[in-house]
């Protein structure tokens, strides 16, 4: 289920990479600049080189001081004129579709987390097809029980659910969800990492195995196989150290550059799926949706980085007043980023008390600037928190209210 806080983490990402996407549209439009300037090579008039480099020098410090002031400097001439109107005309249109695309990217990446919540369910389906599987091919002498628990896996009364639940099966043939392609990746997970395991060794050597257990040995497998931590795992061989990455982890982090943030919500939701499956019921069982309100959250997430980029300058005028002995210039793109949402958040998300907005972008900043960010966030936050309600720009209701006094 997502949280507010894996949502700011979104908007962060997606403001950033905008924020790096126009200093590329910036450059584009100084080399529009130089290409206007380039010499006419069919033109039977020889070249003027010592012009036209003029010509672009001047035109490029012309664009400069339109990009800071809005207005081109007088006394260029009208050659000089339209090629920096031109390259503003570039860098507008280009940092508007920037400005489109990445928020069209934070929304699809969000939704896609669903699609990733069924991938894993099937992900679980498989390995006890592959067991079945397994068995199929080992044909097993009743009297030896100990053997055909080994194969336990493929009759887990979870799996076979959800194998059998119609809202998941129409919901994976509607995502086109298969692990047919990553064969391999599944056999790979059952051969090399779960069937060495002694948690599930012990699991498949029960003599009979309870729902309970059947939900032990899968929440065991997410939370150990599926999404393990990434950490090292350390084995001794031949009397040496060897350091591993965990296998899964290192599947889903080469698919999906925002894994670390992600891995932890899908965890959550698929846990919370397993625990609320009940074979005597199935009437009452369903798929969790992604938001309990995605409404709200689409809202939430939209206010946060429209507002941020809309009100860029505004934003940043304020953290400049704020700063003592310190330069604008000189802060972190990230903590920039923080500060300007932290102020866009407290103006234009009532029901989000002070305090938690300062918190949370607190906790933002120490997992994802400076050692030295999280104590200069607080601080900086706090004191413009102040100034801004002695203005009447934050203006809280319901639960926004709550130490907000």
């Amino acid at each position: 289920m997502l949280n507010r806080r894996l949502l700011r983490v979104k908007v962060m990402q997606a403001l950033y990479a905008y924020s790096q996407s126009r200093s590329s549209d910036y450059y584009v439009a100084e080399e529009h600049i130089r290409n206007y300037f380039q010499p006419d090579l069919n033109s039977m008039t020889p070249p003027d080189y010592e012009a036209l480099k003029r010509n672009t020098q001047i035109a490029l410090r012309a664009f400069e001081q339109a990009h800071k002031t809005k207005m081109i400097e007088e006394g260029v001439s009208a050659e000089v004129q339209v090629a920096v109107q031109q390259a503003i005309r570039l860098y507008e249109q280009n940092i508007e579709r920037d400005k489109r695309h990445f928020r069209r990217l934070l929304i699809e990446e969000i939704e896609g987390l669903y699609e990733r919540y069924l991938s894993v369910l099937a992900l679980l389906i498989e390995l006890a097809k592959l067991v079945a599987a397994e068995r199929e091919r080992k044909p097993l002498d009743p009297t030896k029980v100990k053997v055909a628990a080994h194969y336990k896996l493929a009759d887990n009364q979870i799996i076979r659910f959800l194998q059998e639940n119609q809202e998941l099966q129409e919901a994976l043939k509607r995502y086109y969800i298969s692990w047919q392609d990553e064969e391999e990746t599944v056999k790979t997970l059952y051969r090399d990492h779960l069937r060495k395991d002694p948690t599930y060794i012990a699991y498949r050597d029960l003599p009979q195995a309870s729902l309970e257990d059947d939900y032990n040995i899968l929440d065991h497998i997410v939370r150990h196989h599926i999404f393990p931590r990434a950490q090292h795992v350390w084995e001794e061989e031949e009397g040496q150290v060897i350091e591993e990455e965990p296998f899964m982890y290192t599947f889903f982090e080469e698919r999906d550059l925002k894994w670390v943030e992600n891995r932890s919500a899908l965890r959550s939701m698929v846990i919370k799926t397993l625990k609320s499956v009940n074979p005597a019921r199935p009437e009452d069982f369903r798929l969790l949706d992604l938001s309990l309100n995605w409404e709200d959250d689409e809202n939430f997430i939209l206010t946060l980085y429209n507002k941020t980029i809309e009100e860029e300058e505004e934003n940043l005028r304020t953290i400049k007043q704020h700063l003592k002995g310190w330069e604008i210039e000189r802060l972190l793109l990230v903590d920039k980023t923080l500060l300007q949402m932290a102020i866009v958040e407290m103006k234009y998300c009532p029901q989000i008390p002070v305090k938690v907005t300062i918190n949370e972008f607190v906790e933002l900043a120490k997992h994802y600037s400076s050692p030295k960010s999280r104590n200069f966030v607080n601080g900086l936050l706090d004191s413009i928190a102040t100034t801004l309600q002695a203005e009447g720009q934050i203006r809280k209701s319901g639960r926004g209210l709550i130490d907000n006094q």
